[in-house]
Order: C-alpha cells, then structure tokens, then sequence
C-alpha cells in the first residue's frame, strides 16, 4: 500500500512514528514533511501527491496552525484559512486515491484546554467526513491513570521514541484493516482552493540558481541578495501565501510590493542555531493580504533596521555575525487564489472506519500499550 504523509516535525527522523512505521508495515512511503510549517505546507507540497491504486495519507499540522493561527493569521481569519487549507489537501489525497487521515499530534499536555487548531481540525474532518485521530486527546486521557508524561514525550512538543513506536503500530494495523477490507466509491465534486508554486526557476537569472537539499529534500533555490529585485507572476485574483526558503541562508529584511499595498517582513530563521550553515527548508507564512496585478509582485531586500510590518513565525536574530548586507535563499513562492475550482473524483470509504479512529479497538489497544510505557 502506498502511503504519503504531509506534516510537520513529529512526523521527521529516526524517532518519528512515521520512520518506525516503515520498519513495522509493508508500505512504500513519501515523506513530504517539513518541521515547524503550517498547513500551508500541505498546499505547497500538492503537486508532489503522486497517483496511487489504493493509499493512506497523513496531515499533521495541528501544533503549528495553532502557532500561526494565534500569532500571524489572527483568530478571526485563521479558521476559515486553517479549514480551507485542511478541506483542500484531504480532497487532493482522497482525487489521488488516498484516504486522507488527519493527525492531531501531541503537544502541552499540561494544558486543560484544547489547542486552537485542535479544535479547527477536529471540526472541519466532522464538517467534511475527513477520518482523524486524536492523539493529544489520548495521551492525556492516560495521564490521570498513572501514564508518566516524561514516558510519553521528548519534549513539550514531540513524542517520545517508544511512544511514537507505538503509534506507528496504530496506524500499521490500520492499514492491515484497510488492506483485509473492499472501499465503497462514490463519485464526489468538490471545491477547494485554487493554489500554484512558482519555483526559483522561473524567477531568478539562471546564474542566481544554487542546489541545496537533505535526504529528504533536494531542489534549485534562487540566491536574492541586497540591491535585487525580483518580479512574482502573481494575477490582481492571486495572493501571495509562503514562501519556502533555505533557513541556513544569511537572511535578511524584506518588502514586498503589490497592486495594493507594500509589507515588510523578516526572513532570518537559522533552523540549526549550532549550525547556521546548515541547510534547512523552511516554508514562511504571509499573513497580509499581497495582491499582484499587471506587473505581479515584487521583492527585494531592505536595510536591516526596517520596522517590520508583521511578524514572521521562528524568525530568530542574527547569530554568529552573519546577517551583512543580507541574502535569502528561495525554492518556490506559493500562491492562492481568490478564486476556487471545482475537482471531480472517486472518494473511497470503509464502513467499519469511524470519522473518528479513536473510537476503534484499535486505539483502545494503543492506549493500553501506552499506558504500560
């Protein structure tokens, strides 16, 4: 069985459930995740969904949406971005022949309260019939009777090894279920958001091109440096979203110009402080509204002592001397649209699944292992 996964820093590394899960089950993976991105991610890796006969696929952004949704998007805009974004990639998976599962991932266990996005996510897989688990829910579920937190997680963040071991057993005997099991297919349209990545190719000089990657990740970045300026085909209908830059690049103040308005925004978020040379994708929510229009978008460094015009999520100072005249390092500028569009496809379900999985013997077993770490 194919299985694709679109989220964040729980699901990278040796320890991350979805590495175990290659060691537990017969599945051939594509890890498309990025640590410490919004949902907008999910949106700028949909080109990379390839089409599959029969898959799973996992979103997790639960803990960063809540980071963007409080602090960059605002809580009166984050639920309809956060929804549409979540709506959009499931309907992607489910047109490529995945079943979309979404995650909610563990993180402030000592926090009574849902997070801001669990709550978003948990709403929109009702709203939508999008299956999910919830595993923050869980892991607190077994801490009052007698689960030891430090067993559980790494961090206030991330699962600990075992933990996550565990639930990669989850999800292998779910899709040992799906696999014993035959869908029923209905034929759905739906809508979703319209969205386009502009890679470095198409907007930097090819001499401005370098090739930076990871064993997860490999792409052409284009290098802007102070004094360049460079132009975003964006339409008066597109809006600029994000853009995934190499975080190990010098960073550097930058403005944006469209038909409407100009922002000011930093892009200095070193992912390796020890290692600023490091290279480390990173993709860089755009809170305001920059509209392009005949000329599209434009962008280009500014002095390093410009007010910013909104803050910009893990952005971290200058460390280690290295900010100059400053340099950012850009793979592909993601765009949406203030329209949406209309995909037809054959959605496949399982009449055993519950929208929510926690509610299958499956969970109660995990919990049970859980329990004994």
């Amino acid at each position: 069985m194919q299985m694709v996964v679109l989220g964040t820093s729980n699901c990278i590394g040796p320890d991350s459930f979805v590495e175990q899960l290659c060691a537990q089950a017969n599945i051939k993976l594509r890890n498309l995740s990025i640590g410490a991105c919004s949902s907008n991610l999910g949106l700028y890796q949909l080109n990379e969904i390839r089409p599959t006969v029969r898959g799973i696929g996992v979103i997790d952004f639960a803990i960063n949406d809540s980071d963007t949704g409080l602090n960059l998007w605002g809580a009166s805009n984050a639920g309809k971005i956060i929804s549409d974004n979540i709506r959009t990639i499931a309907i992607h998976l489910r047109s490529n022949d995945y079943l979309p599962v979404v995650m909610i991932a563990p993180a402030d266990l000592n926090q009574e309260m849902e997070l801001f996005a669990e709550t978003l996510h948990r709403e929109i897989c009702f709203q939508e019939s999008i299956n999910f688990i919830n595993i923050r829910e869980m892991f607190r579920s077994i801490l009052r009777p007698g689960a030891r937190q430090t067993n559980l997680m790494r961090d206030e963040y991330h699962m600990s090894r075992n933990a996550a071991a565990i639930v990669a057993k989850f999800f292998s005997r779910l899709i040992d279920e799906m696999r014993r099991s035959t869908p029923l297919l209905t034929t759905r349209v739906a809508t979703v958001t319209a969205s386009e990545v502009i890679p470095a190719q198409k907007i930097f000089a090819r001499n401005a091109l370098v090739e930076r990657g990871s064993t997860l990740r490999k792409a052409l970045h284009g290098q802007l440096h102070a004094g360049d300026v460079i132009r975003i085909p964006a339409r008066y209908c597109d809006r600029v979203t994000a853009l995934m830059i190499n975080s190990a690049a010098k960073g550097a103040m930058v403005a944006f110009r469209g038909s409407e308005n100009k922002l000011v925004k930093q892009m200095t978020a070193y992912g390796h402080a020890e290692r600023p040379d490091h290279y480390s994708a990173l993709l860089v929510d755009i809170g305001e509204t920059i509209r392009g229009g005949d000329d599209g978008v434009t962008l280009g460094i500014v002095p390093s002592d410009a007010i910013p015009t909104e803050p910009t999520i893990h952005a971290h100072p200058d460390i280690h001397g290295q900010y100059g005249d400053g340099e950012v390092e850009i793979e592909g500028i993601l765009l949406t649209s203030i329209y949406n569009k209309e995909i037809r496809f054959v959605d496949a379900r399982y009449d055993w699944m519950p929208i929510d999985l926690g509610h299958l013997s499956l969970a109660r077993q995990m919990l049970d292992e859980l329990l004994k770490l």
